[in-house]
């Protein structure tokens, strides 16, 4: 296997250089063009449901790919437009030649793709970069790191990288998700392009909706030391952060459960009655999480207001196991269909060594509500004094990204968390209050032998479908441009996306050269940060701190 690297303007992911671009049994699906953003005709079926579907990292092929920081491009935003011609480089003087797999994945992709009164061909991908309030593995991550510790891969999870480190587009406006395109073509490969995708929501309401909140605080003995440091904490932040008439409720777990709060009308911020919940905790004993959710849902049912925000949040150093059973009722409480539903957000307490991050992602996934991850006093009080609506709350239920590029293409390299040529395969996400979707990705044209990089005419089409979190009232929001007019301009949020990907994935590589990719990791990082575009830019003044300290770093990149 070849080493991943970085280019000096992003992070590449090369596995097999010149490999096929694409399983042929990929189906394509038609291009979103109808009025006022409602889908274009799609072609019929043909009853095949074995599309692949792509995990985060993965591809369906590997280039090998870079590119120059001379050729700039733009930051798109919703609505679009024209923005003017390519200003790419060229192909190479001696491309090679186009791999036979390659020829045969583009005639079945034109074959299957769909053409409308002369438009270009095109294929369709659903993409997923999970809830957008999923962010716990960047502070587990960041915590191992500061003691001079390697995290483990499996715990890296790039797309929590990109909801946690901020990419700060512009909010969309009421009643609408906003959509952003950015892209740069590979100098080394013209064939390759790294494109980033954002999906907006608006930013919290100055008056949120009333909450209703059930805190399921682990207080078993392995919490004793600097994770019941970090569980008073969070309940400090929350008392901060309720209003008057929030309701909430309180049952601690260890070997048995015991309710602290039941139905609580909270008073106001920092109310006298909530903080004592922060004394009252008293690790000791083992684990019982079945018990603790099992009073915290009762709680929660007891509380509930349909037009309310109605959550559970399961607070743990991760020492407990999930069983089945529990799993299974945490889905079936997030996804009711006759009311929003209670979501399960999780709070991860650490240390970081030995923590089980794994009950954490598992009953977030389940819950479809938030994960974080504590890896301080001081973490709970920025995080939740920050960004506590966007961690409780949800702007857009179900999104459904779709991303229709011209047949040619495909994705060899995919940071999110999923994505397939089939809609069914891909599970919506929840987009939350000031949060965004980010979607890191290179396109590869499958064939050399045309004049530019791109065709020029060809178009890029996001359709982003979305349920208001309430009413349920679908719709849709959409941006469509010619591929071109992505190259021109300044590349400030792609590349913030790039550098977060390439720490993110070089944190992945144990076996795989992780020393150079650590030191072409943080070469990138530096050289952004003394670029005008993202100057002192705090977070990743943050990620060049922590690179250093990874146990294989330094090392001569290669």
């Amino acid at each position: 296997m070849l080493n991943r690297w970085l280019g000096i303007g992003f992070l590449a992911a090369a596995i097999a250089a010149q490999a096929a671009c694409g399983a042929s049994q990929d189906d394509a699906s038609g291009r979103a063009s109808g009025p006022g953003g409602a889908p274009g005709p799609m072609p019929p079926s043909n009853g095949d449901t074995t599309a692949p579907v792509h995990r985060a990292g993965s591809g369906t092929s590997g280039f090998s790919t870079g590119t120059s920081a001379e050729n700039t491009g733009t930051m798109t935003g919703a609505g679009g437009g024209k923005l003017g011609p390519d200003e790419g480089g060229g192909r190479p003087s001696e491309p090679p030649p186009t791999p036979p797999a390659c020829l045969e994945a583009m005639d079945t992709a034109a074959a299957e793709a769909v053409t409308t009164d002369g438009d270009p061909l095109t294929r369709s991908f659903y993409e997923s970069a999970d809830d957008s309030n999923s962010m716990g593995s960047p502070t587990l991550a960041r915590e191992l790191l500061r003691a001079h510790q390697s995290p483990d891969p499996a715990t890296v999870r790039t797309y929590e990288f990109l909801n946690y480190y901020r990419i700060r587009h512009p909010a969309a406006a009421a009643g609408h998700v906003a959509i952003y395109a950015d892209a740069e073509v590979s100098q080394k490969d013209p064939s390759r392009v790294s494109l980033q995708i954002g999906v907006r929501a608006v930013d919290a309401l100055k008056v949120r909706r009333p909450i209703s909140l059930t805190l399921a605080l682990d207080a078993s003995g392995s919490l004793a030391g600097v994770g019941i440091e970090r569980e008073r904490a969070l309940v400090r932040a929350l008392a901060k952060k309720l209003a008057k008439d929030d309701v909430l409720s309180v049952v601690t777990w260890n070997l048995e459960d015991s309710v602290l709060l039941s139905g609580h009308r909270v008073t106001g911020p920092n109310d006298a009655t909530v903080l004592a919940v922060a004394e009252a905790i008293r690790p000791q004993g083992g684990s019982d999480l079945h018990a603790g959710l099992r009073a915290a849902y009762a709680l929660a049912h007891e509380n509930f207001d349909k037009t309310w925000l109605n959550r559970v949040m399961l607070v743990s150093d991760g020492g407990a196991n999930l069983g089945v059973v529990d799993r299974n009722v945490i889905a079936v409480e997030a996804r009711d269909a006759d009311k929003e539903g209670i979501y399960l957000a999780g709070v991860g307490l650490g240390p970081a060594l030995g923590y089980a991050d794994s009950l954490m992602n598992a009953v977030t996934d389940a819950g479809r509500g938030a994960y974080v991850y504590l890896d301080s006093a001081g973490e709970a009080a920025g995080l939740f004094d920050k960004r506590f609506d966007e961690i409780v709350g949800i702007a857009a239920r179900d999104v459904q990204v779709k991303l229709t590029v011209p047949y040619y293409f495909d994705i060899p390299d995919f940071f999110g968390e999923a994505y397939s040529t089939d809609p069914v395969a891909i599970d919506p996400q929840h987009l939350a209050p000031g949060g965004e979707m980010i979607f890191q990705q290179v396109i590869a044209r499958c064939a050399y032998g045309f004049t530019d990089p791109l065709v020029s005419g060809d178009p890029l089409h996001v359709l982003v479908t979305w349920d208001d979190p309430l009413t349920r009232q679908p719709h849709t929001d959409e941006l469509t441009l010619d591929l071109n007019d992505l190259f021109v301009g300044a590349h400030a949020a792609l590349h913030k996306g790039e550098a977060i990907v390439g720490y993110a994935e070089a944190l992945k590589l144990v076996g795989e050269d992780p020393p150079g990719q650590l030191a072409l990791a943080h070469a990138r990082v530096l050289e952004l940060l003394a670029s005008p575009e993202l100057a002192a830019d705090p977070e990743l003044t943050e990620i060049a701190g922590l690179l250093p300290n990874h146990p294989l770093f330094p090392a001569v990149p290669k």
